[in-house]
This record gives C-alpha cells, sequence and structure tokens, in this order.
C-alpha cells in the first residue's frame, strides 16, 4: 500500500501532453478501501520545473521531469490558490470543488485510471465560489466588493482629533458613496 491509496489522502494521477495517461501512474480501485484512485489526474510526463543548481555548478536552473510527484504539486498549487481565494472554505469543500469540476477524460467519470479527470483550477473556482461565496475581509479601493455588502470599501478618514480635557473624539471621514455610506455617529 502507497500513502496515496489511503481514504485520507488525496491522490493525483499522472497525464501527458496529449492526456493519456502516464504509464508510471496508479491505477485504482484503492488498495485500503476499494474507493476511487486516484481522485485526479494532473500533467506530470515531461513538465518543466525548477531543478538544483548547486550553487551555480549547473548553469540551468530548469529540468524537465516526469512523474506523479511532478503532478501533485499541480493539485497542491489549486488547493493552496482555492484557499487564499475562499478563506471560509473548508478542506472537504475545495476538494469536492476540484472533483467535480475535473474534466472527465477516462470511461464516465470517476473511474479508476484518471478518477474524476483532469485538473481545471478556474472551473474549480467558479464551482466553489457558488458553494460558499466570496465574502472576505474588505479591502479600500481596490474596486472589489470582498465583504459582499455590495460596494467596494471607500470610507476615508481625513482627519481625527481627540480632546482629552473634553473626552471627546471628532472625525472627519468621506465616501463616494456620500449620505448611502451610512455614516453615523456613535457613542
Amino acid at each position: 500500500e502507497s500513502p496515496a491509496n489511503y481514504p485520507e489522502s488525496f491522490a493525483v494521477g499522472a497525464v501527458d501532453d496529449t492526456l493519456a495517461i502516464a504509464s508510471f501512474s496508479g491505477r485504482g480501485p484503492s488498495a485500503c478501501d476499494d474507493s476511487i484512485y486516484p481522485e485526479m489526474t494532473a500533467p506530470g510526463v515531461n513538465v518543466k520545473t525548477a531543478a538544483r543548481t548547486y550553487g551555480g555548478t549547473y548553469p540551468t536552473a530548469y529540468t524537465h521531469a516526469s512523474g506523479t510527484s511532478i503532478a501533485g504539486p499541480h493539485v497542491s498549487g489549486a488547493m493552496a490558490l482555492l484557499a487564499d481565494a475562499f478563506p471560509i472554505a473548508t478542506l472537504a469543500e475545495m476538494e469536492l470543488a476540484l472533483q467535480n469540476s475535473a474534466r472527465d477524460l477516462g470511461s464516465t467519470a470517476p473511474d479508476i485510471v484518471y478518477g474524476y479527470g483532469l485538473l481545471d483550477v478556474m472551473e474549480a473556482f467558479a464551482l466553489l465560489e457558488q458553494m460558499v461565496g466570496q465574502c472576505t475581509d474588505e479591502i479600500k479601493h481596490d474596486g472589489i466588493d470582498q465583504d459582499c455588502n455590495g460596494y467596494d470599501l471607500t470610507i476615508d478618514i481625513i482627519k481625527a482629533d481627540y480632546a482629552a480635557d473634553r473626552d471627546i473624539l471628532t472625525v472627519e471621514a468621506t465616501s463616494a458613496l456620500g449620505k448611502d455610506a451610512g455614516l453615523e455617529p456613535t457613542n
């Protein structure tokens, strides 16, 4: 048994540039529980990747490599991108989005050669956006409504003064939303 066979693992198979399964790519079902193995596939044959230069001894910093150990980082990278875009998404939701957005390559997905199919990060993003939404902390003036309140954060503090002798804070603020910004004094 390999660790990729474990039910809690997310196994990745390798395909070449014609999308054919690589001869070295593992096939299922999982030796542990007969489940789908691998879960999906990604490029893993003759992929350009960083190489060791041994402090400049070897002049080129890139090489071409093959293996499921080359395909796996494609999926890991996709998970990192999804986790960054959707910080509220759970691991299970991200895995589900990857599986359900994969491009079917073999017999009707999922199968024990290609799993759910070829990794498609953009489709996974779109699916996860539908599943969990995209609301995060707001970033001012970037033109994007991150916190899903209907507008980009546009409130700017112009001036703030605290008069300690009177215990009064005076704040001047502006917003491109004008009166719709809802700037209300509070205690």
